[in-house]
C-alpha cells in the first residue's frame, strides 16, 4: 500500500493505493457507498467480483481521513495499451466530503498515475443526469465526446475524455 498526502484544504486526508491484499477494504467501501448512487452499483454487478477485477486488472485508491474513516475512492484501468487510453470505472465520495475538492483530487490522482504508466488520454462514462459529476470532470479537463442510449443504468450516458499530456500538473 502506498500512502500519498492529498494537497488540498482536506489536510487530514491521505490517499492509499490499494493492492490485492486490500480486497476486503475495497469491497467494504463499495458496499458503504452503494446507497449514494441513483441506481446502486450492486444492482448492476457483484461488488465482490468488481473489487477483485479492479485490484487484479486496474488501480484503486481510497481517501482516508486522519480519524481512520475511508471517505472517497477512485478505480481505473491503464490497460488499453494499443490506444494509450486509461478508463475511470468508478468514483465515489462520502456525501460529507463532497464539494470540497476531494473528487477532483481523486480524479487528478487517476490522471497522473495513468500518465506515469504511458497513457496519453483518459475516459469515463457518466450518467447524463449526473450534473455534479459532469461539472467535476469538466473542471479536470474532460470534454463530452458522445452520448449513449442504454449505457450506465440502462439510461442515457455520456462519454467524456481528456488528453493527459496537458492536464495533469
Amino acid at each position: 500500500m502506498v500512502r500519498t498526502a492529498v494537497n488540498t484544504n482536506l489536510d487530514q486526508v491521505t490517499l492509499d493505493e490499494l493492492s490485492v491484499r486490500d480486497k476486503g477494504r475495497l469491497e467494504r467501501y463499495l458496499r458503504r457507498s452503494d446507497t449514494w448512487m441513483a441506481l446502486a452499483l450492486s444492482q448492476r454487478t457483484d461488488l465482490s467480483q468488481f473489487a477483485q477485477k479492479i485490484l487484479r486488472n486496474g488501480v484503486a485508491a481510497i481517501a482516508i481521513h486522519a480519524n481512520g474513516t475511508d471517505v472517497g475512492m477512485v478505480a481505473f484501468y491503464c490497460n488499453d495499451l494499443s490506444h494509450g487510453r486509461a478508463y475511470i470505472t468508478h468514483l465515489a465520495v462520502d456525501p460529507e466530503y463532497r464539494r470540497c475538492g476531494l473528487g477532483k483530487k481523486l480524479t487528478e490522482f487517476a490522471m497522473r498515475y495513468s500518465q506515469s504508466r504511458g497513457m496519453n488520454s483518459i475516459a469515463l462514462e457518466v450518467g447524463r443526469s449526473n450534473e455534479s459529476a459532469r461539472r467535476l470532470y469538466a473542471s479536470c479537463g474532460f470534454v463530452e465526446s458522445e452520448t449513449q442510449i442504454g449505457g450506465i443504468n440502462s439510461l442515457t450516458s455520456i462519454w467524456m475524455s481528456c488528453p493527459l499530456s496537458q492536464n495533469t500538473e
